[in-house]
């Protein structure tokens, strides 16, 4: 079990993105050591469909955009963050809204 989503999720971008954090692996949450799971292992119930994945990628280029991150640099960490479609997307999607399955084909 990882620290609360906002954490994990600050530590998955750092490790990702070649920050100082070892991801997976052992962090500090409320003064106790806890093991971070990897990719795999952290979406592995979700049913995330890979529209679903593609639309993430999507709305993280936008927002970066939105904060002045510039072209170059985005282009530069995309290929990272696609690099992770196979760990993250199931084999067996789960729809959780009609819009979901409507647009996810």
């Amino acid at each position: 079990m990882c620290p609360p989503n906002r954490v994990n999720s600050n530590l998955q971008f750092g490790a990702v993105f070649g920050g100082p954090y070892t991801y997976p692996g052992p962090v500090m949450a409320d003064g106790t050591q806890v093991m971070c799971d990897d990719m795999v292992a952290a979406h592995a119930d979700l049913g995330i469909p890979g529209c679903v994945f593609d639309q993430f990628i999507t709305d993280a280029a936008a927002v970066m955009k939105q904060d002045g991150v510039p072209d170059a640099y985005i282009a530069r960490v995309a290929p990272t963050l696609v690099g992770l479609k196979g760990d993250i997307v199931s084999p067996t999607p789960q729809y959780f809204a009609p819009n979901t399955a409507q647009t996810c084909q």
